[in-house]
């Protein structure tokens, strides 16, 4: 069965969160107040309805209770939001994510338990600076403030074998190689070819070094 979710406010941020949700197999339900914002996922989500998210009586209508979590993604109205996930808590959800603008509305969300708190903007910006110190990397994960797992591309001009590439970098781990539609776990004698995705665990700092010694960077 699959899971439902709930996204209240359908801005940029908002519309893209659910339907990326939605493709991911689960039953969205959209919420917001402006019946244009609910007129472009009307064919793309589950259910959408066009409604305050800071009417107790529509969300309890809605089952929110129901949702395995419900995305609070209200645009620039900083009461709005503090209101919607108010009534959020009061009818006992408990897995709300939230969307923040400012420090101070964030840390107004955290007063009020909520510990999902994210701020697109900031994430997106670190995303781009991501991409322009290091245009190879494909995606990054941060695992913690050391390590992070990378996703990087490799480039046509290279022609190395796995442990001429990471040999001698102790903070660094190949854990796999993408090629041809194939994921698979390569040898440390894998020759990289151009087109190859390798996803890598290290450092920022081994990473970096690794870069440069295959000049890449």
């Amino acid at each position: 069965m699959a899971n439902i979710f709930t996204v209240i406010g359908l801005g940029a941020f908002g519309r893209a969160a659910a339907l990326q949700l939605q493709q991911l197999g689960n039953h969205v339900i959209g919420v917001d107040i402006n019946p244009k914002m609910v007129d472009e996922v009307k064919d793309d989500l589950s259910h959408v309805v066009i409604a305050d998210g800071t009417n107790r009586e529509l969300l309890g209508e809605i089952n929110v209770l129901q949702c395995k979590g419900v995305l609070v993604s209200i645009g620039d109205s900083l009461e709005a939001s503090l209101l919607c996930v108010s009534m959020l808590k009061s009818l006992g959800v408990g897995n709300i994510w939230a969307k923040a603008n400012t420090t101070a509305h964030h840390a107004i969300l955290s007063d009020m338990g909520v510990r999902h708190i994210v701020h697109p903007e900031t994430s997106m910006g670190k995303r781009v600076a991501q991409k322009m110190n290091l245009p190879l990397v494909k995606d990054m994960i941060r695992l913690s403030d050391e390590y992070l797992v990378t996703v990087l591309d490799i480039p046509t001009n290279t022609s190395m074998a796995l442990h001429e590439w990471a040999g001698g970098h102790d903070a660094v781990d190949i854990l796999a190689l993408y090629r041809h539609g194939q994921l698979t776990t390569p040898s440390v004698n894998e020759y990289l070819l151009a087109g190859d995705r390798i996803i890598v665990c290290s450092t920022g700092k081994g990473l970096n070094n690794l870069m440069k010694k295959m000049g890449l960077k």
